[in-house]
């Protein structure tokens, strides 16, 4: 007789653990008490559980050919990505590897679920992309998929697998450092710092700065919101912004987590007050537009990162019991040429 297969989500609701915990002790973690691991061990066997061998999940995998990359569909048309997925595509096809980009959808975030396209053909591996929730990071390493992370949950002080993140805190410190250098000591930060790690770590970057030259920060002229959409950006922003203006305490720069946002922010800034706007010096983070204002960015070369990652994938895919690596790339800030004195005499 047929017997549906037990998972980790049936016997963490059978015991009232967490599906982590449970993960952990089907995995002989040393992160939870032996009391513990056997416990959950004797009941799962009792439902009848059946763990495959960690050579039979391998050499499944490695008949597979696909690459998933995974990512908020929103994101599809922000080149920032596009750069990473046609490095990616280009090593991949050269192996015999086909990429799939697949988009999870709202019931299968909301309830922490692998996407379809991979529980139902499976995958030989899978590239993360962008901000997600911790748990996801965690469902695709209970998976026992190949995966590269691209950043990490900001909070997250362990790793759920390969992961990449850019040259975050040195950049935007390099960045604030010059503005001050250059006179501009009023200084806000704009960009939802509990995202993803790269955002924490570039309001780091930015805090830092002002503390090594003597300058105390304010939080009341920074934007330190949750953007999740266009109604809630602009509520946030026209909060803010007004805020600052009535109390005559508007920054003379900003610095924010990006480049769509800095210049999503200098558009709403030129039509409250355009004199204004053209006062306020940004900077952003991708190099993925210019407009006036914008005083730096920073290119972190995402084709040669889809490149980098790709080739991770394939070390942990020949040598799955590797630990986890945590890899940094270099970035290059780029300046647009604008002289500080032209914005702020204007």
């Amino acid at each position: 007789m047929y017997m549906k297969r037990v998972t980790t989500e049936q016997i963490a609701l059978q015991l009232g653990v967490s599906r982590n915990t449970v993960s952990k002790a089907l995995n002989g973690s040393e992160n939870i008490s032996s009391k513990t691991r056997e416990y959950i061990l004797q009941e799962a066997i009792a439902m009848g559980y059946k763990k495959k061998s960690f050579e039979e999940v391998q050499s499944k995998n490695n008949t597979k050919k696909d690459i998933f990359i995974i990512l908020h569909e929103r994101e599809t048309a922000d080149s920032f990505w596009l750069s990473m997925i046609r490095g990616v595509e280009m090593v991949a096809a050269r192996n015999g590897f086909r990429t799939i980009i697949t988009f999870p959808t709202k019931d299968e975030e909301e309830d922490l679920k692998l996407p379809a396209q991979i529980t139902r053909n499976g995958a030989a591996a899978a590239i993360i992309a962008g901000d997600f929730q911790e748990d996801v990071y965690k469902n695709f390493q209970d998976s026992r998929i190949p995966t590269v992370f691209f950043d990490k949950p900001h909070d997250s002080k362990q790793l759920f697998g390969d992961t990449l993140i850019m040259d975050n805190f040195e950049c935007v410190y390099q960045i604030t450092t010059d503005l001050i250098e250059q006179g501009i000591h009023n200084i806000g930060f704009i960009g939802n710092i509990n995202s993803c790690w790269s955002y924490y770590d570039r309001f780091r970057g930015y805090k830092h700065a002002l503390k090594d030259n003597q300058i105390e920060l304010d939080e009341k002229k920074c934007i330190l919101g949750y953007f999740s959409n266009n109604y809630t950006f602009e509520q946030k922003i026209t909060q803010n912004i007004e805020t600052l203006i009535s109390n005559q305490s508007f920054p003379e720069a900003f610095v924010c987590v990006n480049d769509h946002l800095a210049y999503a922010v200098y558009m709403f800034l030129n039509k409250l007050n355009p004199e204004l706007s053209n006062k306020t010096i940004f900077t952003g983070f991708d190099n993925s537009m210019i407009f006036p204002g914008l005083y730096a960015t920073v290119n972190p070369n995402m084709q040669q990162m889809g490149i980098l990652a790709i080739n991770l994938l394939f070390i942990r895919m020949k040598y799955p019991n590797l630990p986890y690596s945590l890899i940094k790339t270099s970035s290059k800030i780029i300046y647009m040429g604008m002289h500080l004195t032209q914005v702020t005499n204007k």
